[in-house]
């Protein structure tokens, strides 16, 4: 595997004796994180659906995760059009500290 192509979390680290000659971070793809991050919530979320909708009912229950999802879209949007304006932002914490960097005293 070359270096470039290195998954998620490694590390490309050549050591000559005791010391560290380069170390190169890479981050994870867009698409990786995308996974992460519905797997995640798919994950949680499955276990607990069928056990709020049989409490709800099935007319409020469906209505309720329509909402749900309408409110995840939102979400992802805004977290896109953040992450537009701070490209740079590599991570969550980089991301909201790029973007209160900007915000008053008294709001951070």
């Amino acid at each position: 595997m070359d270096a470039m192509q290195n998954s998620y979390g490694t590390i490309d680290n050549k050591v000559e004796g005791s010391k560290a000659s380069s170390i190169k971070l890479h981050g994870n793809s867009a698409m990786l994180t995308a996974g992460i991050i519905i797997a995640d919530v798919v994950g949680a979320g499955v276990l607990a659906m069928g056990d709020a909708v049989a409490k709800l009912g099935w007319l409020l229950g469906a209505v309720s995760i329509l909402v749900l999802l309408a409110m995840n879209v939102h979400i992802t949007m805004l977290m896109w059009r953040v992450h537009l304006i701070y490209p740079e932002a590599e991570s969550y914490l980089e991301l909201a500290s790029a973007s209160l960097s900007r915000a008053s005293a008294n709001v951070r």
